[in-house]
């Protein structure tokens, strides 16, 4: 069990957390980020999970850090229901985008599709891979994301 704490207190910026948790506290409970506008982004995968929405429906999350010009250090989070067949679609779409060579599918079973996820992270770490993100809006106003290059950091 201690095992598990020290390697979550490696994969933190403790400094970082601790500057932000008091920034959080200051703004009344709410975090402080600007938003960012649509545009094209160098980016990194920060976070790629299966977790539940706040309805608690199946979500992939994907936070993507940005990694170069103005908005470096800011954020854009993409958050995809995955309860419906063309939901599921449009985020297997966007993971085979990632050119990781893991074999994007749903097999009905969302513990696998959760260890896809994590299949996925890892092989986005061990490979260094970092991506020119295009994010923009479709035509009912819901933001998109492309993959427009993959580079290898």
């Amino acid at each position: 069990m201690a095992d598990m704490f020290e390697k979550w207190n490696k994969q933190i910026n403790v400094n970082e957390y601790l500057d932000e948790i008091a920034e959080i506290e200051a703004n009344g409970g709410q975090a402080n980020f600007e938003e960012v506008p649509f545009g094209l982004y160098e980016v990194e995968v920060e976070k790629l999970e299966l977790r539940a929405s706040k309805k608690g429906d199946p979500m992939v999350s994907i936070w993507f850090n940005i990694i170069a010009g103005e908005k470096k250090g800011q954020k854009i989070f993409m958050n995809q229901l995955v309860l419906q067949p063309f939901q599921i679609y449009n985020t297997n779409e966007f993971l085979k985008q990632l050119d990781t060579d893991v074999d994007v599918k749903f097999t009905g079973n969302y513990s696998d599709y959760n260890n896809l996820m994590m299949d996925i992270k890892e092989v986005i770490d061990a490979e260094k891979l970092q991506y020119a993100l295009e994010y923009s809006s479709n035509a009912k106003g819901y933001p998109q994301f492309k993959i427009m290059v993959v580079f290898e950091a």
